[in-house]
């Protein structure tokens, strides 16, 4: 039996062959905005410690990428796409507005639109996020507006493989962060715990939903329903519950 997500991707590349749709609605969505089918790996929502640790022991070429990773909840390639004059450090909001496309033979990397009008959105900057992008800029051999915020020494960004590999893989064993019997962390657990604690700290689904450039709020409820749940504990719905009908007679 085929999952939902693999039946949802059949369906639509068949209404696009035969012409009933203009294209195909799944090649512009994200992979976190998907149709989900039986969880194979449960993302890791790392705490503050746990974060800490990451951000201690990661590799200096990549630390203050994993950082704004974590502080914004960016997709990788949009943070590889941004260029310097996307951070925006008097008005405290990075504006994402592009993304990197994946290099092939022949084809170096390049700026690309975005794949929906939703994933183009301001984030604020943490004053912890500013004081590490403000150093990483003056530490920076490339520092123009259309120069790539996270580049190698020759200015071209970097190749997202090597982000993985050489930054967030190696900086979470150095921390100890990858025990056996738990997923090995990968780089969408970062913008799952920046999404999560958004929730924690009590941001409403709308605003969590722009914040991590979803197409609309219903795929941020699908995607955080657990960290929602556990934001709205049953003590706290049964104090609503009695507040609203406390006063009733039957």
């Amino acid at each position: 039996m085929r999952s939902p997500s693999e039946a949802a991707s059949t369906g639509a590349r068949y209404c696009s062959r035969r012409g009933y749709v203009a294209r195909n609605p799944l090649a512009v969505l994200e992979r976190d905005e998907l149709p989900r089918a039986q969880a194979k790996r449960e993302s890791r929502v790392l705490n503050r410690d746990d974060l800490q640790k990451l951000l201690d022991h990661s590799p200096a070429p990549y630390k203050t990428l994993l950082a704004t990773a974590a502080y914004t909840g960016m997709r990788l390639m949009e943070l590889l796409g941004l260029t310097w004059g996307d951070v925006d450090f008097e008005g405290n909001v990075i504006k994402v507005r592009a993304q990197l496309s994946r290099a092939k033979k022949g084809h170096p990397a390049r700026r690309m639109p975005l794949k929906t009008k939703a994933a183009s959105r301001s984030i604020e900057i943490e004053p912890y996020l500013k004081t590490r992008l403000l150093e990483h800029k003056m530490s920076s051999g490339f520092k123009g507006d259309n120069d790539y915020v996270f580049c190698t020494e020759h200015g071209t960004p970097h190749y997202y493989r090597n982000v993985a590999v050489r930054g967030l893989e190696k900086a979470a064993k150095r921390a100890g962060l990858n025990p056996e019997g738990i997923p090995s962390l990968v780089f969408h657990d970062l913008r799952k715990t920046y999404g999560s604690h958004l929730i924690r700290q009590g941001l409403d689904v709308v605003r969590v939903s722009r914040r991590m450039g979803h197409a609309k709020p219903s795929i941020t409820l699908d995607i955080y329903a657990k960290e929602i749940e556990a934001a709205n504990h049953a003590d706290d719905v049964t104090e609503k519950l009695t507040a609203a009908f406390g006063g009733l007679t039957w």
